[in-house]
């Protein structure tokens, strides 16, 4: 079986290779990355603000008092869409985007879907439309601090998102969706509401969902073969996790698991062997990489790798 690639520093390197579109979620930019995330940000083919992310786009890059220079504010692009129910969007935030020009803002008024979910549609609906020759890859910024519950949604979502098997190509994305083209109000907005075709989101499976969040970067590694490259210590490391969903089913011998992924790996400080991973049994967190390796991974099922992000100043 092929290997799956994974290289998630191309990212911070500009637009390289296949484009990509950038989710922002609520949640803070911090000053130690605002730095890289700018590069991310800009080098994105389709940026996308989830409700308040766009609140946090702004008081980083945008506000009279951000502790960003006007001569960077100019470089910084805004973004194509703000999405979501718009309980969180500050009006002076709207406002300022709106007078730009360059950004839709829409009010998806589902309850069946939640913010996040309602980007990923919007993704999926310009790559149906025809405005992206290949389906992009997926970044998600946020989604992994903050409240357990919403935590677990953007899990939720990487699973929604992620194919069962790695077989090194390109996900199969099934069927077409067929979005419906909302009007245009009066304001301006593009209002999206409920019908009775509403249902809890079910979104496409796609090759390459990243989710970065404040201390690390993660995404599925469906089973099968993958083959990581995060040597550049200046974004990334030292330490990394494989994180399986499955619970430890016998309790009775938690020294000799018997149920779990079975997850080896090459290029590790403490490479894995076969042994049943569960949480409740054994998990390899706070592992380490190890420098000038290129990491393997081949697992039964699928499961969540994780792997530090530096911050800019280190």
């Amino acid at each position: 079986m092929a290997e799956q690639h994974w290289d998630p520093s191309r990212l911070f390197e500009g637009a390289t290779g296949r484009g990509y579109a950038v989710i922002l979620l609520n949640q803070p930019i911090l000053p130690v990355h605002r730095s890289s995330f700018l590069k991310l940000w800009c080098g994105a083919t389709l940026r996308i603000c989830a409700d308040g992310g766009a609140n946090r786009l702004y008081d980083s890059y945008f506000a009279p008092d951000s502790s960003s220079t006007s001569s960077v504010v100019s470089d910084v692009p805004e973004p194509h869409d703000i999405i979501g129910d718009l309980d969180s969007l500050r009006l002076d935030v709207r406002s300022y985007f709106e007078q730009k020009g360059k950004t839709t803002v829409r009010h998806v008024a589902s309850q069946y879907s939640t913010d996040l979910q309602k980007c990923v549609l919007r993704v999926e609906e310009l790559e149906t439309e025809g405005a992206q020759a290949e389906q992009m890859d997926l970044v998600l910024v946020g989604g992994l601090s903050g409240r357990l519950d919403q935590t677990m949604h953007t899990i939720h979502v990487l699973c929604q998102l992620s194919p069962l098997e790695s077989s090194g190509e390109r996900a199969d994305t099934g069927p077409p969706r067929r979005h419906k083209k909302m009007p245009r109000a009066a304001d301006g907005e593009v209002r999206e509401g409920e019908s009775e075709e509403d249902d809890f989101a079910t979104l496409q499976k796609r090759k390459t969902t990243y989710v970065i969040s404040e201390n690390s970067v993660a995404w599925i590694l469906s089973k099968g073969n993958h083959s990581i490259d995060v040597d550049d210590d200046r974004l990334f490391g030292p330490t990394c996790g494989l994180l399986p969903f499955e619970l430890q089913l016998d309790s009775s011998n938690s020294a000799a698991p018997t149920s779990g992924a079975i997850i080896k790996t090459q290029g590790l400080e403490w490479d894995l062997d076969g042994t049943p991973s569960a949480v409740g049994g054994f998990l390899s967190t706070s592992n380490h990489l190890r420098k000038g390796q290129q990491i393997h991974v081949q697992t039964d099922r699928a499961i969540i790798w994780t792997v530090e992000l530096r911050s800019d100043q280190s």
